[in-house]
């Protein structure tokens, strides 16, 4: 895998990693991935560099506080978008607090998928765009 292509990582039982889903990825030239869990992720983490993290806590058997922090530790530049069921309470200010990007309701609608790689990218283009100040200029 190119350690230059970004890699967008399911994690997690979410059934992203289908056609459709993977296109859309590619679209913002970035390549899916899945991981069944911690350990793979960090695998990938370590040859590839990770740009968003989907995770479904539930499905690795964690609360959402704990599958953050973990996904955090695992690969910090990677921004965590939580994909949770609608039957799922969650509170968007809690999961902020505990780091997370965005989030997808599970299943999937492709336009929403679309809007959450859209915030991905503009953070990530964010991010690279931000040059530190000189001396001279702080002065």
């Amino acid at each position: 895998m190119n350690m230059n292509r970004g890699v967008i990582v399911a994690i997690g039982n979410l059934g992203l990693v289908s056609a459709p889903v993977r296109d859309l990825v590619e679209e913002f030239g970035w390549c899916l991935d899945s991981a069944p869990d911690l350990d793979h992720l960090r695998n990938l983490a370590s040859r590839s560099r990770v740009v968003a993290v989907m995770l479904d806590a539930r499905a690795l058997g964690m609360s959402w506080d704990h599958a953050l922090e973990s996904v955090r530790k695992i690969a910090p530049r990677a921004l965590p978008i939580v994909c949770h069921r609608f039957s799922e309470d969650i509170e968007w200010p809690e999961l902020v607090d505990a780091g997370a990007f965005h989030a997808l309701p599970v299943p999937f609608d492709l336009s929403e998928v679309r809007q959450s790689l859209g915030y991905v990218s503009a953070a990530s283009l964010q991010r690279h765009s931000e040059k530190p100040l000189s001396m001279l200029q702080v002065a």
